[in-house]
């Protein structure tokens, strides 16, 4: 039911679970979403509630008196069920986004719902609270009947329609494959096939040869080793699945999947494509004959996800941290597009940098940005977690912060790295940002300088 959800009406729900669980009750109610409304102060319907004086504790308080036959004498409720009710606020709100011709379902759709469903307690608590229900819900239908995905384009979108030299990316990620830790070894299992053209086959089997690694280690673990891998890979007897446009140096799916790898090497701060940055992306695209080998093989793919992100988060350096914060910026702003501008607040977010450290002394504060940012994009509830993605000025960025780490002869992309690529980007929201608080590109370089020279 839930993947029509966006992330935050998701949280919502598991919010109700909670609460649910929390005053004993066996079952979630409509009166717990509520509840689960009013803690997501991102979204329009929990700011309504708040600035109708709705507190978090006078609400726990009715829904409590509401559905006092409703609780238990369990110390400990472990399994929370939808009640008949809740189910029917659910799939009202699936309804009401399905005839607004909307994708998802978002907190609000969830609250006009439960405004119209007259079968709870939700409207007597409402009024007891001095809530004007009629407003508020024509406030809310005026709203998802304007929430259109077209509303919500990133200021740097615009960036995909510029006079772009695509062959430059190209070149860069080839730059990368080339010092990764898998070409040698993919180039002289291409010559070994016969083959003039490099597949995701031969970088797969490239990784999965190399035993020593943990990396490979893990996957064997998952089912997915060379002895089975190349079992599979001889009952192919032609390459049709890593076609799809015209012959190049590598295969298009090869080459699409480089890319992301290159994208993802450079969020987790990496210089070069690492075998985890290649099947991480192998993983997004599910393309090639790799993966199909990989799905025969019927390899547990959220495990591998899981053991290749586990071990960065622990350790998580300032560029991983700093990805972070805008990853989840976006997604308290309701938005799908991670743009320049949050790139540079999570510069400031991580704080401990020589970046965060120039900006602060330059007078960039995070509430001064997270402003900025908010008068500049549009909030929206539109959002779910599996279509967020960087603009093409935040990959611009990146890229860029990889070459000026290799000039800095160092072995891993730093926050003074990324704020530099950022006044290389001079159209780009984040500069637009800096130049409006009265910082300037060369403000910025000459204090990366000094303190480089401490």
């Amino acid at each position: 039911m839930f993947e029509k959800f966006t992330q935050i009406a998701v949280d919502v729900v598991i919010e109700a679970q909670f609460e649910a669980c929390s005053l004993k009750h066996k079952k979630v109610y409509p009166e717990h979403f509520l509840l689960g409304l009013l803690s997501q102060k991102y979204c329009y319907a929990g700011r309504l509630l708040n600035i109708a004086n709705v507190t978090f504790q006078k609400l726990v308080c009715l829904v409590e008196k509401k559905l006092e036959d409703k609780k238990c004498d369990e110390n400990s409720i472990q399994n929370v069920s939808f009640s008949t009710q809740a189910k029917v606020i659910l799939k009202n709100a699936i309804s009401l986004a399905t005839t607004y011709t909307q994708s998802y379902v978002t907190p609000e759709h969830i609250f006009i719902a439960l405004l119209e469903y007259e079968k709870s307690s939700v409207s007597e608590i409402l009024n007891e609270l001095e809530f004007d229900i009629e407003k508020n819900k024509a406030l809310m239908y005026r709203l998802i009947k304007r929430n259109k995905k077209t509303e919500n384009i990133h200021p740097e979108e615009d960036f995909s329609i510029e006079n772009k030299d695509g062959s430059s990316e190209i070149a860069a990620v080839f730059e990368d494959f080339k010092n990764s830790s898998i070409f040698n070894s993919a180039i002289a299992k291409l010559t070994a096939s016969n083959y003039e053209i490099l597949g995701t086959e031969q970088i797969m089997q490239s990784i999965l040869e190399d035993k020593s690694s943990d990396f490979t280690q893990m996957l064997n673990k998952t089912g997915l080793n060379l002895e089975k891998y190349l079992n599979k890979l001889s009952e192919i007897t032609n390459r049709n699945e890593e076609f799809e446009e015209k012959q190049v140096v590598l295969t298009p799916n090869a080459l699409k999947t480089l890319i992301v790898a290159y994208e993802t090497a450079k969020e987790f701060g990496d210089l070069t494509i690492m075998p985890q940055h290649f099947v991480l992306a192998l993983l997004k695209s599910q393309k090639g004959i790799a993966y199909r080998i990989m799905k025969e093989l019927n390899v547990d793919f959220d495990l591998i996800a899981s053991n290749i992100i586990k071990p960065v988060e622990r350790q998580m350096n300032a560029v991983t941290t700093i990805m972070r914060f805008a990853h989840e910026e976006a997604y308290n702003l309701g938005l799908n597009i991670v743009g320049t501008e949050l790139l540079l607040l999570g510069i400031v977010a991580e704080g401990t940098s020589i970046a965060a450290k120039v900006l602060l002394k330059l007078g960039v504060t995070l509430k001064e940005v997270r402003m900025s940012i908010e008068k500049i994009i549009t909030p929206s509830d539109d959002y779910a977690s599996k279509n967020l993605k960087l603009s093409e000025r935040a990959k611009n960025v990146l890229s860029l912060a990889s070459k000026i780490a290799r000039k800095y002869d160092v072995n891993k992309i730093r926050p003074e790295h990324l704020l530099l690529a950022i006044t290389g980007e001079p159209k780009c929201v984040a500069m637009k940002i800096l130049n409006d608080m009265g910082v300037d590109m060369l403000e910025i370089k000459l204090g990366i300088t000094k303190e480089l020279e401490k």
